[in-house]
Parts: structure tokens; sequence; C-alpha cells
């Protein structure tokens, strides 16, 4: 029942969101709403974003005044990097009016419509249009709204940002702060977007197989390495990944396609379909990855024969960043999979809330693999040798400083709770030193490709490299595709206990009516046992009022009573006795036994479990 009214009233909530829509738009127009809620996506991106950095400085003891303004910014930096110059602001309709240019599209899958309070972006536009209104745009921010704006941002984010400690003082260059994150190599605006979001080894068994045959080092081909399409590759990349999602989450039910009918790609699939075409587009994303491998290829291998040709250690070097990231990416990956797999493993094991031996030697079996893992890093540590730039990074004097002592036993029933209490803080603190590792790694390997190249260009000599970073072989890799498989659904028994899905849900409610009836049973037997000589089972059947019977009361005075003043479940008792006509205690019977009872307890000198329950009317 309260399911029902939650479905219903999700659904209403999302009948008056319309509506209140369209009051809205009958002020400033049509598009005024519409524009906002699309700049509402980079807004939200940013504002993550944003609160992160500020959050970050805070712990740094650098307070930041205005984290509205941060967040202005975060959006026009995500722009230069995306390669994007119209984010976070609305596309023009060049080419269709204004009634019929629409901004969102529908999107492929969505969460089902009863369990979404607010409408999507694309029905609100429609229905905003639905009778278009004309209105100028204001330009201006939503500040302009407000006596003192500046005083209020800032209140807000002092808000936010809570107590400080006491040698926290305002940052007075937050925005250069925040300017030098994005100002790192591999956001810069001319790579076209192609190394955020995304890793250049993960797919590479070993760092060598990044090379290929480049051909000649010249000045022009390396100028050529990252044409403005590469940006229409990264997004054609999210696009497609996306897609991927959608369908997926189409074919498992987890998602709806808006109006019951999935349309993809200009085309309706009916629901058996949906396997054919995750396999389309898984197909154009391997093609899509492999363009960009193939890109990624070509700059690390021009750029390793660039640095040949400049000699002095330059072709070592960059071959030895590139190892370090590799190591770094891979060992990261690797922990983080292993975490998820125990994590799964947990879930799935006390989902039913009774966790038995099988269970837990599961979930020691798991834990200790993930604690091989980690010991594997921190006893290969010392052989990993970082060159000069990448220590200075990371602020350490050497990699197995850096990761510390493993302190972390392994795990067994005995100390399991408590073990799985400690393990994800050791994960963290690794797969986080060994990300640091992975972006400082990659920064430095695009700069010093990036100085290479212009030697070449400007056919300069170049000072000796820097001595190169050297890692341990054996190391475990974790190529895409290779993740542990994880436990999606329960078996029977957990199914059965957990009431997941129709037919274990009745199973289960089968089951729990059956034992409610069982207690009542147990329940009126008790009450015959207590009332009459004989075990006789009760029927249920109600005696007339001008029948009278005792009860073993304490209270003088009292034994005699009318049927019909007993509760329903003792008169149902003493019916059963009357019906087949055994005798029930008399006043003087009840006054020497001071109880009522069945011939099982006058039989033994001790009660079991159920001689001992006592009738609620006792």
């Amino acid at each position: 029942m309260f399911q029902l009214v939650l479905l219903m009233q999700r659904a209403l909530s999302r009948e008056m969101e319309l509506n209140a829509d369209l009051v809205a738009v009958s002020l400033p127009g049509s598009d005024a709403l519409i524009h906002a809620l699309y700049k509402l996506e980079a807004a939200d991106d940013a504002w993550g974003r944003a609160v992160g950095f500020v959050m970050s400085e805070k712990a740094k003891g650098r307070l930041t005044r205005d984290l509205f303004e941060i967040q202005t910014q975060v959006v026009a930096h995500m722009g230069q990097l995306l390669g994007d110059p119209v984010y976070g602001r609305v596309p023009s309709h060049e080419g269709s009016s204004a009634a019929t240019h629409r901004v969102f599209k529908a999107e492929l899958a969505q969460p089902p419509q009863m369990w979404s309070s607010h409408p999507l972006n694309h029905e609100r536009e429609a229905n905003a249009k639905r009778h278009y209104i004309t209105a100028p745009i204001d330009d201006r921010a939503a500040w302009a709204l407000f006596e003192q704006p500046q005083a209020l941002r800032e209140a807000v984010t002092a808000r936010l940002l809570g107590d400080a400690p006491a040698e926290a003082q305002p940052h007075d260059d937050a925005l250069g702060a925040l300017g030098r994150q994005f100002d790192r190599e591999f956001f810069k605006s001319r790579y076209r977007g192609v190394y955020f979001g995304r890793s250049i080894t993960r797919h590479l068994g070993d760092a060598d197989a990044a090379y290929g045959d480049a051909g000649e080092p010249s000045a022009e081909a390396l100028a050529m390495l990252y044409p403005e399409a590469l940006a229409s590759e990264m997004a054609q990349l999210r696009t497609l990944e996306k897609e991927k999602v959608q369908l997926a989450g189409l074919l498992s039910g987890s998602v709806r396609p808006p109006g019951g009918v999935i349309r993809h790609r200009g085309k309706t699939l009916a629901r058996s379909s949906l396997p054919l075409a995750i396999l389309q587009v898984d197909r154009d994303l391997t093609k899509v990855r492999e363009r960009l491998q193939t890109h990624d290829r070509q700059c690390r291998s021009l750029h390793l024969a660039a640095a040949r040709r400049l000699g002095q250690g330059w072709d070592d070097y960059l071959k030895g960043l590139l190892a370090a990231l590799h190591f770094a990416d891979h060992t990261e990956d690797n922990l983080r999979d292993l975490q998820g797999l125990l994590s799964n493993t947990v879930n799935v094991v006390t989902a039913t809330r009774k966790v038995n031996k099988k269970g837990i030697e599961r979930i020691v079996r798991d834990g200790n693999v993930l604690r091989d893992a980690l010991a594997k890093v921190f006893d290969d540590a010392p052989a990993v040798q970082l060159d000069e730039t990448l220590l200075k990074a990371l602020g350490t004097a050497n990699w197995a400083a850096f990761l510390g002592e493993l302190k972390l036993p392994g795990v067994a029933k005995e100390n399991v709770g408590d073990w799985l209490n400690a393990v994800d803080s050791w994960v963290d603190h690794t797969a986080g030193a060994c990300g640091s590792l992975r972006s400082h790694a990659l920064e430095q390997l695009l700069a010093s490709e990036s100085t290479v190249a212009e030697h070449v260009r400007a056919g300069t000599p170049a000072g000796p490299a820097p001595a190169a970073s050297q890692v341990p072989g054996g190391y475990a890799t974790l190529r895409p595709g290779a993740e542990r498989k994880r436990q999606t659904q329960l078996d029977w028994w957990g199914r059965f206990q957990t009431a997941d899905g129709m037919l274990p849900s009745a199973a289960l409610l089968f089951e729990v009516l059956g034992a409610r009836d069982h207690a009542r049973e147990q329940m009126r037997g008790a009450q015959t046992a207590r009332f009459c000589e004989s075990g006789a089972r009760p029927s249920g059947k109600v005696l007339p009022p001008s029948a009278r019977f005792v009860r073993s009361d304490e209270r003088e005075g009292q034994w005699p009573r009318a049927a019909g003043e007993w509760p329903n479940g003792a008169r149902g008792a003493l019916a059963e006795c009357h019906e087949r006509g055994t005798r029930c205690l008399q006043p003087e019977e009840a006054r020497r036994t001071r109880s009522c009872a069945s011939p099982m307890r006058r039989s033994s000198t001790r009660s079991g479990p159920l001689m001992s329950v006592r009738s609620p009317l006792s």
C-alpha cells in the first residue's frame, strides 16, 4: 500500500511540475526556462568541482571567499578543456524558428516515469513550447535580484565551509590556484580533450606495446599530431559510451523508454532486439577506441623517434615515464577492482542478514586476495625508482617512503569484522598514491614530449635528460574487459529470504501466512490446555452467554464467570470442551489445583517449552 501511495505521489508531483512550468513561462517567455535548464547541466558539474576545490584549499589552511566565482571559472575552464566554445551556453537556433527549435533531445532511456518526481528536460521543453510565448531574454545573472549579492555570496560560502582551523587564512589567490590546476599539461586545449577521463595505457599488456613504426619525426608531422577532428572523436566516444549504458539499462529493466517505446538510431526496437543493438554499439565503440589508440601509438612513437634524434638520454627518459604511468595505472585499477569484488561479496553474503560459515569463508578468501595484492605493491616499492621530476612532484624522497609500511594483517574468521572496517582505508591510501603517480607521470610525459618536439621544430640541441624511471616487472595488470566477475543475483535461497522477485516473494508470503496460522494454532491449543482436562483442539465456536465456567485466577471471589465475559480465544477453547463433552473444572476443583491444566502437564514434574507457555488470561 505504501509503495502504491508513493507511486501516485510521484506521478502527481510530475504533473504539478509541468503545470508550474506553464505558469513560469507566462511571464518571461518559453525560452527563458529552457535556457536555464540547459545551463544547469554545466553549472551542476561545475558546482561539484568547485566545492571539491574549495574544500581541498580549506584542508591546506586557505579559505575561499566566493565559491560561486570559482564555479563560473570552472565552467569556462571545462569549455576550453573539451574544446567546446559554447559549453554552458545555449546553442543558437540557426535554420529553424524559435518555436520549433529544441535544445534537449529525448533520451534513449530514462527511469520509470512513475518513479520520477520531475519530468525529463525534453518533456519540459515540449510542454513549455506547446503554446510558444515570445519574450526577450535577459542575460543578466540571477544575482542581480539581490541587493548585496557579493556579501550574500561570501556569506553562503562561509556557511558551506563551516568551522575552519584557527590557523586558516583567507585565500587571496583562489582563482589563481584554480587556474594552476586546470593549467596542468593534459588539460591544455591543444590536446583536444583526448587525455581527459581516458587512459592511454589500460589497454596495453606492457609499456613497450605503446610504440610502433613512426617514420621520420619531421617538424610538420609533430605539429599535426593533435588535429581538431580529435575533439569530434572524443565527443563520439562519450556519446557511444552513454548509449551503451542506456541500452544495457533497458535490457536489465533498470530504466524504461519514454512512452514505453524503444527508439534507437531512428528505428523502433523490440525488447528482444536489444542484445543485437548493444552488440552494434559495442562494435562502434571498439572502432572509435581503436582509432584513438592508433593515435596514441602514433604520438608516443613519433616523439620517441624525435627523442632518439636529440640523444642525451631523452628516449630512455620518455620510456621510463611511460613505464611509470603504465605501472601506476594498472596497479591502481587492479586494487580498485579487487576492492569492488570484495564489496560485492560482502553485500551478497550479508543480503539475508544471516551470514553462514560458507559466507565467512568466501569473504576471507576474497579479502586475502586483496590483501596479497596490497602486500605485493608494498613489497615491490623499493624496486620502483622514479626520476627526480616525479619525486619532486610527489613531494617525497622515494616511492617506498611515499607508500609507507603496510600494517594490515591477513583476514581470518576470527578478525573478519575488524579487518573489513580497516581494509578500505588501506586500499584508498595505496590506490590514491598510485593515482597521484599516474597523473604526475602523464603530465611529465606530455610536457617532455612537448619539449622534445619544440627542439626538433626549432632545430636546437637539448641538454641531458634526467635519469629514467624504472619499475619492476611482474606487477599485476588489468586490461579492459578483464575485470573480475561480480555476482548480480542471489541464489534461490537468498532470493527467497529477501523476497527478491515475484515467485520468491509469493513463496515467502505463503510461508509467513503458514507460520501465522501455526502460531495461532499453538496459542489456541495452549488456551484449551489451560481450561480443559483433555488436550482437545479449539474449534473457534463460541458458547452461549448462559454457560458458566471457571478461570484459574489468584484473586478470591472471581472464580465463576459467564462465557460471554471471556475474550474470544478463551471462549473458543471453552466451546471445544463443551462440544466434545470433556469435563471442565468446577470452582472447588480449581481451588485445589489452582490451575486448569492438561493431562500432559499434570503427569510431568517438568514442563517443556510448550507446557510452559502461559495463556494471556493467566
